[in-house]
């Protein structure tokens, strides 16, 4: 199956022009890694921005993903040089349901 995964990293006034490193992985509710993803982002200044304001980076992701067996997962992000934000985003794999014509 393929897992798309959007993230968004609110970007401070004194972060910009700094790059940012960001990482998402997925891993079973026994905490074993399925997939991992790194990368980084930098954001500048666009003339006329506010001093002071933060800006919103977005990066998205299409994942393969192969779930070894039903139960829980978790997506986890996190975003910065001393993990600055994390996220952690459970689901589940379930089995599809009988769908029978009635």
């Amino acid at each position: 199956m393929r897992i798309a995964i959007a993230v968004g990293v609110r970007v401070g006034w004194d972060e910009t022009n700094v790059q940012i490193p960001v990482r998402v992985w997925i891993e079973d509710d026994d905490g074993a890694e399925m997939v991992r993803i790194e990368g980084g982002l930098n954001v500048g200044r666009p003339a006329g921005l506010p001093p002071g304001a933060a800006q919103l980076a977005q990066m998205a992701a299409n994942v393969p993903f192969q779930a070894p067996h039903l139960g829980g997962y978790r997506i986890r992000i996190e975003a910065g040089e001393n993990q600055d934000a994390r996220l952690v985003l459970p689901f589940r794999v379930l089995t599809r349901p009988n769908q029978q014509g009635g």
